[in-house]
């Protein structure tokens, strides 16, 4: 995954007083289809809902994703400027400022008790380095663990990223199989949970049973392959705007499917002009 074809475009939202959700747009999603003319979301959308999202509360949709989903968010006074969320030309789905001196990479599945365990981690990065403009962060969504379960799951995010909720969604299934199991992640389960957050349900549902979302999964197991990822959650970082990728390493210097909070933070601090 490069970086360097990146667009980003200035966002001017300050005439926006309140947050939508959808839907009230004649654009395409992914695959053509068309976006129906709906009734924005109240501003008491669940998605907008700092204390359940904390780490994604008022990070506003970059120009392409606002345009397409007909979400706009507000940005919160502590979010830099320039940090926005959206997707990468290969449909990996990013946050943070697209010009950051370091990016971050998390392969994930989200069958994986582990990925779960760490996930308030990866929250903790986002609000401390990301939030902040220092670091930009991808997700990649892997398979192997759940076997179906973790692919239907997998394009249960990316759909709920069509509509401009990917990183709300995600917490949603690290919780549905926390305490549930990831058992629990059948289409009918998630196409609920969607309706739940105030999603499209009919848009939802035709991108689940559409293969396009399945294709951007296949590339992202191409590069866990390419890169030789071989346990989840592993993140893995790039200073040349994906160029390059590294892994972490341990004390003794060995590789490392991770780091910690405190060693991400000062890896991060590091490369800052």
């Amino acid at each position: 995954m490069k970086l360097r074809n990146l667009i980003y475009l200035p966002i001017v939202l300050a005439l926006i007083s309140c947050s939508f959700l959808n839907i009230g747009m004649d654009s395409d999603f992914g695959g053509g289809s068309g976006v129906e003319v709906g009734e924005p979301v109240a501003a008491h959308n669940p998605l907008d809902d700092a204390s359940r999202y904390p780490a994604f509360a008022g990070i506003p949709l970059d120009v392409d994703a606002a345009s397409a989903t007909g979400r706009f968010v507000v940005p919160a006074p502590d979010v830099a400027p320039g940090v926005v969320r959206g997707v990468l030309e290969d449909g990996t789905p990013y946050i943070g400022n697209p010009n950051a001196t370091i990016v971050l990479a998390e392969y994930s599945d989200f069958s994986c008790p582990h990925c779960a365990e760490y996930a308030p981690e990866a929250e903790r990065i986002i609000t401390e380095m990301v939030r902040t403009g220092q670091a930009l962060y991808t997700f990649n969504i892997l398979t192997f663990v759940g076997g179906e379960y973790s692919q239907t799951a997998g394009k249960a995010a990316l759909c709920a990223g069509e509509q401009g909720a990917f990183w709300e969604y995600r917490s949603e299934l690290y919780t549905i199989q926390s305490r549930e199991g990831h058992q629990e992640f059948t289409s009918d389960r998630l196409i609920e949970k969607a309706s739940e957050l105030g999603l499209n349900r009919e848009l939802f549902q035709a991108c689940l049973d559409a293969e396009a979302q399945t294709e951007v999964m296949q590339q992202m197991e191409q590069r866990r392959n390419d890169l030789g990822i071989n346990s989840v959650p592993t993140v893995v970082y790039s200073t040349d705007r994906g160029d390059n990728w590294q892994f972490f390493s341990s004390g003794d210097g060995s590789q490392t499917p991770r780091a910690s909070f405190a060693e991400v933070q000062a890896l991060v601090e590091s490369v800052q002009p």
